[in-house]
């Protein structure tokens, strides 16, 4: 189960672009790491965020470890 911390980040501008290169919102990228995708790898390959200029490479990280920190 999601922890608060998680919560509260779904609902900052779930809508904007996390990934701009790609059009990728921020919503689908925390659907995939829901779904298990832990890896910015893993999270590409669902996404295609971080197939660009790699700038949103740290944003990613950074949800993925607020929601490996809450299981």
């Amino acid at each position: 189960m999601a922890n608060e911390r998680w919560e509260k980040e779904k609902l900052k501008s779930p809508n904007r672009n996390l990934c701009t290169c790609y059009d990728v919102p921020k919503k689908d990228i925390m659907m995939v790491i829901e779904k298990g995708a832990h890896t910015i790898d893993s999270v590409s390959a669902k996404t295609y965020g971080c197939q660009g200029s790699r700038c949103c490479e740290r944003q990613v990280q950074f949800l993925i470890d607020v929601f490996t920190q809450s299981e």
